[in-house]
């Protein structure tokens, strides 16, 4: 996992970047998976030793996270944040139960 490089420039909020990435920029939707990757796959690795189990975790969390994405209007609660790692917790109780993805 590459660690995401700074330009010194201020980070562009989550809000802003959300609605970039619901119109289709995929560079503003890179950007909040690069902010946020170290979050969920941190969360991931508390609930499983196993790397593959871990990046399935991390994928299946962005998908779902995309998926809503289009749900939610721009200003509505929860932020970015809370959404990510909900989906995050989602993917990680799918699995536990034993209806994650295989």
């Amino acid at each position: 996992m590459a660690l995401p490089v700074t330009t010194g420039r201020p980070a562009a909020p989550d809000e802003s970047l959300v609605a970039r990435a619901v119109e289709g920029d995929r560079q503003a939707f890179d950007s909040l998976y690069e902010r946020y990757l170290p979050r969920v796959y941190a969360l991931a690795a508390r609930h499983s030793a196993e790397r593959t189990e871990i990046e399935s975790v991390v994928e299946e969390s962005f998908e779902l996270l995309v998926s809503s994405l289009y749900e939610r209007r721009p200003g509505e609660a929860p932020s970015f944040a809370v959404r990510v790692l909900t989906a995050a917790r989602t993917a990680i109780a799918r699995r536990a139960n034993g209806s994650g993805r295989t």
